[in-house]
């Protein structure tokens, strides 16, 4: 049996005070991690791999039998994303052509409003081979506005561009 959240929680971040979405959950995945960066990841569902370091902290990257966290979000965001295409073209009766791809490069740096810690930026790219481009980026405004999960959690938290080749 799932859990039912059934409350709001306040969210304290300096000068920001936000209500926290309740949902009544119908999926759960659960991971569990060793190690890190340096570590291993092993779902309930059987997915595992070894993580890495990115080059900039002075790791050898992702390659294929060895992922870094943001590979894993970027994965993650990507088909959620175009999950959240496929529903916004249902609701606007479009048929989205063969070969719709949508590309999520997540970006890890340090902030720069301190230059303390670390922080995610990502870009959602989607190609929609012979569909018009107005088009194809209103689909992709209903879906990142109004559809996505991942965009849900991170509106407000950090930089999304979204784009259509």
């Amino acid at each position: 049996m799932l859990p039912t959240v059934s409350r709001t929680v306040l969210t304290r971040v300096p000068f920001l005070t936000r209500a926290v979405s309740t949902i009544k959950p119908f999926y759960t995945a659960s991971v569990s991690a060793t190690g890190g960066r340096l570590g291993h990841v092993k779902a309930k569902s059987g997915f595992e791999t070894d993580m890495v370091l990115p080059p900039h902290l002075k790791g050898p990257g992702p390659s294929a039998t060895k992922q870094d966290p943001e590979v894993l979000f970027a994965a993650g965001y990507a088909s959620c994303f175009l999950g959240a295409v496929n529903a916004a073209a249902g609701q606007a009766k479009v048929t989205l052509p063969a070969g719709t791809t949508i590309s999520v490069n997540a970006h890890l740096g340090t902030i720069e409003t301190n230059g303390k810690g670390f922080g995610l930026a990502v870009d959602i790219i989607g190609a929609f081979p012979g569909l018009d481009k107005a088009k194809a980026q209103q689909l992709m405004d209903v879906a990142h506005n109004e559809i996505c999960p991942y965009s849900k959690a991170t509106r407000g938290n950090i930089a999304v561009n979204v784009s259509v080749e």
